[in-house]
This record gives structure tokens, sequence and C-alpha cells, in this order.
């Protein structure tokens, strides 16, 4: 299956190379914007390249500590992690994380972001004791910038509570699943209070458009 605007975009990434040279910036954007549609459309092979181009282009132009640079590390690692390449997906992660913790806000949501990411990769590698602080810490950046019924923060609980009842299964001894259960139930909790208030709103945008 061709995703849609593929030749789109193809064409565009060539119209910009030749107008302003294949290491502009512009050029970047669109490789990466090309890269996160075969990214959502599961061809991870195809995405590859183009990010690998795009962060190329970053590097040179912008430098390799810059923001949007670490955007491109962050999506590339996310390939790495999807095809289960484990190993090559952990210091990309870890790169960008690096890159975002600079930034002058130390609660950014790009450091959540980040801090999430890479406790996913642990957790999905058996390695729960790495994952869990990770996890936490970015529960409380999202509880500090975000509403309480944020679906992020929601996610995070999620996380953690999976991540814990996962950790108890592997340990030889009894372990006290009421905490996890309490994570899962304020998970829910902050879903259900996040439908009751956005419904209503999206309704209404619906009808409007009628």
């Amino acid at each position: 299956m061709t995703p849609p605007r593929e030749e789109d975009l193809k064409r565009e990434i060539g119209l910009l190379s030749q107008a302003l040279g294949e290491d502009h910036p512009d050029v970047a954007a669109a490789l990466n914007r090309m890269g996160e549609l075969y990214y959502g459309y599961g061809l991870y092979s195809q995405a590859e390249p183009l990010y690998k181009r795009a962060l190329v282009i970053r590097e040179q132009i912008l430098g390799p500590n810059h923001s949007d640079t670490a955007d491109i590390l962050n999506d590339l690692a996310g390939v790495y992690y999807d095809l289960g390449l484990h190993r090559q997906a952990e210091p990309l992660y870890q790169r960008a994380l690096v890159i975002w913790a600079q930034a002058p806000n130390a609660d950014h949501p790009n450091i959540a972001k980040g801090l999430n990411n890479l406790a996913s990769l642990y957790e999905a590698q058996g390695l729960y004791s790495q994952a869990e602080p990770l996890y936490q810490r970015a529960l409380i950046i999202r509880e500090r910038v975000l509403t309480a019924d944020h679906p992020r923060i929601a996610a995070s609980l999620n996380n953690l509570a999976r991540l814990r009842l996962l950790a108890a299964r592997q340990s030889p001894q009894p372990t006290d699943l009421g905490p996890s259960a309490a994570l899962f139930a304020r998970s829910l909790r902050a879903r259900l209070a996040w439908l009751v208030r956005e419904l209503p709103l999206m309704a209404a945008a619906n009808r409007s458009q009628l």
C-alpha cells in the first residue's frame, strides 16, 4: 500500500534540494515529514534512511546539541525500538534526553517524553529496575506542568503500574500488588475525567461543522 502524500513529499524534497541545496534545514524538515509518514504506516525500513539523512543535515547545520537534532534522534530511536534493535535505539534515546535536559526549563515536556521513551526501552528488555526511576521522573514532571486529567499523566501512571506488576511477577518473593492497583485506578480516573471534560467540546465542534 502506498501511503497518501508519498509522491507529494518526494516531489517536495526534490524541489527543495534543487532550490536550496541538499543540506538545507528545510530539506531536513521535509525528510523528517516523509519519515513520519512511513513510520505511521509501519514502514520502518523506509523511514530509517530518511531520518538518518535528516539527522546528518541537522547535526551539520544546527549542531549536535540542538533541540531539533534531538527530535530526529528520538524519531530514529523509535524506528529501531519498533524493529527490536534495542542496542541501536538506546544511545539515540540517551542523546536526545541529554540534549532536552539542557533546556532552561527543567520541567520541559520533552524531558518527560525522553525519560518515558528510554524507560519503555528498558522495560521491553526486562530491565525493570532501570526503567522504574525514569517512569517516576517522567510522571513527576508531567504532574507539575499538566492538568491532573491530562492523557499523558494517565499514560505515565499506567506505565508505572504495568512495570511494577511485571516486576512483581518475576520476583521470587510475594509482592503487595495494592500500589500497582492504585496506580491503575488513578490512570483510569484521569482518563474518565478527561473524557467527561472533552467529549462535550468535541461534540459541539462536530455540530458546528454540520
